[in-house]
């Protein structure tokens, strides 16, 4: 069984790309000089970019992993307490933390672990 959106939600609003560029560069301007884009290559803008992503190639893709919970910074991003290994006060609270992809809808799973990422943080000496 394969569910099916019958209106994709992407870029409906004549706002959207806009946006979502705003978006995006805020986030890199956020980020430093130092940063190195992947996609898109120095031979395309972003704007060129989102603009050639066409909103039938999207689906609901659950990201995780990406900065993985782990005992140990030779593999792993952030401690057992959701902290970022040798930081003194930086944490991640999202998907990125959990280390693989369960086999249905994550929602869930997310909302559980930011919960008790929470408690962790807060139970540390002197809080977060």
């Amino acid at each position: 069984m394969y569910a099916k959106v019958l209106t994709n939600p992407w870029f409906q609003d004549s706002n959207d790309k806009a946006a979502l560029i705003t978006g995006i560069q805020d986030t890199l301007s956020s980020m430093g000089s130092g940063l190195k884009l992947i996609m898109p290559d120095n031979t395309m803008t972003l704007t060129d970019y989102v603009n050639s992503y066409t909103p039938a190639t999207m689906n609901s893709n659950h990201w995780c992993g990406s900065t993985r919970i782990g005992t140990s910074s030779s593999n792993s991003v952030v401690d057992t307490n959701t902290k970022v290994w040798n930081t003194n006060n930086l944490f991640v609270v999202d998907a990125g933390i959990v280390p693989g992809q369960p086999m249905s809808n994550p929602h869930a799973m997310y909302m559980v672990v930011a919960e008790a990422a929470v408690a962790k943080i807060l139970a540390l000496a002197g809080g977060p």
